[in-house]
């Protein structure tokens, strides 16, 4: 069986058994601050588990894309050392938010593998926690599992919890055996890291609640969590006990035998395993950078690399691999095959860095080679570090050359790092509590003025009563027009009028599902229970035309570019708006003319705003522009703009496109690895900048006496008419400097009985300067030449010298001591930059001293 026919085994197996089954998250888990990546199948259900959110079904199984390559769960480092560590990995799982049953799950469990996988039962261990009777009892006497197949272990093996606390609870494992010719003991023996016996499936039953103190409660109804690893049931539906000789890894490896030549066995593991995850990484929107998700990945690309270069390979070859991941995985995941180009061209960015790493690394370490001195630690981290250089890369260098690497010291600066690391950490361990209980009522999408009744008010963090004339506060009220800051769009402004006072919105905030009114009392007093009327600053239309231009944009982008593009961040107010997207490339002027054109289209077709409800599940089945690592409430709001735009969106739109007026692109540029920003401008803001050009074209065209249309042939006329004055200028000055030569040649003072011309002039171009040493150069037989050319607070030196014992580069340093400059070159000549003016009399006397 393959692995195709395995997944899809399982999937409609626990169909059948009434489980509904649901696509892959992503790798970035959803709103969850304490994890890196999605390390396990039941991460994207963890709120139904904890019984913050309402499933749509209590009973769900899924083929869970994984990563484990950084944070607490990280098996980089033991890739390729073992038959079965990932660091890119699917966990087949099932999952029962309430009311499960151990009998009926370890049946289930069961089932599939002895009768639909066919796995024979001799094979087959089980472990259980020493303290479960009753899942042993299942075993023993449900299913007849003999009593020494089935192991009591510990709490360390088979009690799960899902932290320090909240919901837990034992674990029974199934095993199987590979067989007496493979090393290994069986489970909780002493020799059990071994290959044999392989754990291929956990069932965890979630039936207790941890409190803080250490101790349990059993909680009202039990739910299941299971987990097993396609690559390692693979292995054993294939009869070979190595994941890497399954077919999710055979054509990868086989393809990079095909490319290359000497990477061994271990080295093509490890290659194969960390392409995989490049690919689902990049296609979930992380991009190789300097830190977080994206650091990690780019040290699994240049790992890999890595080993390759360790074993001769010295071209870059990884991004070839990603087709082969794309014909392996690209049924069960089509988006790696939507996105192959912009994956391949992502990796391929890469390579050139890490091999201009390389080459940057060598020549740091060029005066240890050459000096035959070791390399400490702290350099070897910091070429690591900075530069990206692995360890192993450096050791062999120091091999090669016969010079040692302090290890020591280097893993010393590596804690530290990992430590600071820790302190900064940017991933929280909970979130912040909720500050008000009550919910506002929003009415923004359709209403800018609203009566309602104060619920709270909040001075300097505290609750008031009341807030009087002059105070800064937040106001809570049971309903409103105004629209908090979240999605990109900036928190409304206005304010809010009672009888007795009027209060100054000058932001809005959301705390769970309360709305802030923060600002300023300009007269008057507040007193909650007040009955006050709500008023939107008009400036909200503005924000609202910026809002709906990011959803055109965003579609024009994904028409232009590719459907690769998903944004990654926005600003919208009522000014400009910001649009932060996933691209590898600088965007060309043709590319931002055509997304130019198609937003302006669509604004003149004018099309309504049509907004709909629906549940979240069925908006990941539309095709729907939203942020699935995102956080959204269920249900979501779908705004439409036509046939062209659909996103998920709680911000506040405009009624037509038509409304947006003109939009225009002043801007694209780069502010990460694969992430680019467009700012543009829409309404009146538009036109105002429109109008500003074409005044400007108007003050150059009047400047230039040419009609604006004739400004572009009078620039290049001009340019051309430059060009030759400036080198008529040159032919003159070379001209001029010939003479004057002489003149110095015949003038030279000597140090000793060499000559020694020194010059100071002014005014002239440091390619003049040049042709200046040049001339002198070629009429001294032997000497010294120093010229000095003189700026306002700095002085640019050039050094030559000609058949003498002197050493221009030498004379500079000497120079450069002197007057802490700056600067270098040959025997023959050298330049340099002394920060004040010097005199030729300083030079001199300096030159004869030596």
């Amino acid at each position: 069986m393959n692995s195709k026919e395995i997944r899809e085994t399982f999937l409609s197996y626990f169909e059948s058994c009434g489980y509904k089954r649901q696509d892959s998250a992503s790798l970035v888990p959803a709103g969850d601050q304490t994890l890196l990546f999605t390390n396990a199948g039941m991460v994207p259900f963890k709120e139904y588990f904890l019984g913050e959110a309402k499933p749509l079904s209590l009973k769900m199984t899924t083929s869970q894309k994984c990563v484990r390559a950084g944070g607490k769960h990280n098996d980089l480092d033991q890739v390729g050392l073992t038959a079965r560590h990932h660091t890119f990995f699917e966990m087949l799982g099932n999952f029962v938010f309430k009311g499960a049953n151990k009998s009926k799950a370890i049946k289930e469990a069961w089932t599939l593998i002895t009768e639909h996988y066919n796995i024979p039962k001799e094979r087959l261990y089980v472990t259980v926690f020493h303290e479960d009777t009753e899942s042993r009892g299942i075993w023993e006497n449900e299913i007849g599992v003999p009593h020494d197949r089935v192991i009591s272990c510990g709490k360390e093996d088979n009690f799960w919890s899902m932290g320090d606390t909240g919901p837990c609870g034992p674990c029974t494992e199934i095993f199987y055996d590979h067989g007496e010719g493979i090393s290994g003991g069986l489970p909780g023996s002493e020799d059990a890291e071994g290959d044999r016996f392989t754990e291929i499936w956990n069932l965890v039953f979630m039936q207790y609640q941890m409190h803080a103190d250490g101790t349990r409660t059993e909680l009202e109804s039990m739910g299941l969590d299971t987990g097993m690893g396609l690559e390692r049931l693979s292995a054993v539906m294939q009869s070979v006990h190595n994941n890497f000789d399954s077919d999710l890894f055979t054509p990868i490896t086989q393809s990079l035998q095909t490319q290359t030549s000497g990477v061994d066995l271990s080295a093509s593991r490890v290659i194969a395993d960390h392409i995989r995850t490049s690919v689902f990484l990049i296609t979930d929107q992380v991009y190789p950078s300097n830190e977080g998700r994206g650091y990690v990945l780019r040290r699994i690309i240049r790992r890999a690399m890595a080993f390759a270069y360790r074993c001769g390979v010295s071209e870059p070859f990884f991004h070839k691999l990603t087709a082969t991941v794309c014909e392996v995985m690209g049924d069960a995941f089509p988006a790696i095959r939507e996105q192959e180009q912009v994956i391949t061209q992502v990796i391929r960015d890469e390579e050139h860095r890490f091999h201009a790493t390389i080459e940057h690394g060598l020549r740091i370490l060029q005066k240890n080679i050459d000096g035959k001195i070791d390399i400490d630690g702290k350099t070897a981290f910091k070429m690591y570090d900075t530069y990206g250089f692995p360890l192993d890369i450096a050791q062999d260098i120091a091999k090669t050359y016969g010079i040692g690497l302090d290890e020591a010291e280097f893993h010393q600066h590596m804690e530290a790092q990992k430590e600071r690391s820790r302190a900064s950490q940017t991933f929280k361990t909970s979130d912040e509590g909720v500050k008000y209980d009550s919910m506002t009522d929003f009415i923004g999408h359709t209403e800018d003025i609203a009566t309602a009744v104060i619920q709270f008010i909040e001075v300097d963090n505290e609750n008031f009563t009341s807030i009087q004339n002059d105070m800064k506060g937040s106001i809570v009220v049971d309903t409103t027009p105004f629209y908090p800051e979240g999605g990109g769009q900036v928190g409304d402004v206005g304010e809010i009028r009672s009888e007795s006072g009027v209060f100054m919105v000058t932001d809005t905030q959301k705390s769970g599902k309360t709305i802030l009114h923060v600002g300023k009392v300009t007269s008057g007093s507040f007193n909650v229970n007040d009955s006050v009327t709500l008023v939107v600053d008009i400036k909200r239309r503005d924000t609202m035309n910026n809002h709906s231009a990011t959803h055109l944009v965003h579609s024009a982008l994904r028409s232009v570019l590719g459907k690769h593009v998903v944004q990654k961040g926005s600003l919208v107010n009522h000014e400009r708006l910001r649009f932060d997207f996933t691209h590898n490339h600088p965007m060309t002027e043709q590319q931002m003319y055509d997304v130019e054109t198609m937003v302006n289209d669509q604004i003149r077709r004018n099309n309504p705003q049509v907004c709909e409800w629906v549940s979240l599940a069925d908006a990941r089945k539309m095709d729907i522009m939203a942020l699935f690592d995102e956080k959204y409430e269920d249900p979501v709001r779908i705004v439409r703009f036509g046939d062209f735009s659909a996103e998920l969106c709680g911000g506040t739109h405009v009624n037509a496109t038509g409304d947006i007026g003109f939009f225009k692109l002043l801007s694209e540029t780069g502010i990460a690895s694969g992430v680019r920003r467009i700012e543009a401008v829409t309404g009146s803001a538009a036109t105002q900048w429109v109008q500003a050009q074409t005044q400007a074209l108007a003050q150059v065209a009047k400047q230039l006496k040419c009609d604006k249309e004739a400004i572009a042939n009078k620039i290049t006329q001009l340019q051309s008419d430059n060009k030759r004055l400036g080198k008529l200028q040159e032919a003159n000055q070379k001209q001029f400097y010939q003479q004057q030569v002489k003149s110095w040649l015949s003038e030279a003072d000597t140090v000793g009985e060499t000559p020694l011309v020194i010059q100071s002039l002014e005014n002239i171009s440091p390619k003049l300067l040049r042709v200046i040493h040049d001339l002198i150069k070629s009429s001294l037989p032997s000497g010294v030449i120093v010229l000095i050319l003189n700026d306002q607070d700095h002085s640019t030196l050039l050094v030559g010298t000609v058949n003498t014992t002197y050493k221009a580069n030498v004379l500079l340093d000497k120079i450069n001591q002197q007057y802490q400059g700056k600067g270098g070159g040959s025997p023959s000549m050298a330049q340099g930059i002394i920060p004040k003016q010097l005199s030729t009399s300083e030079i001199h006397q300096l030159i004869s001293s030596s």
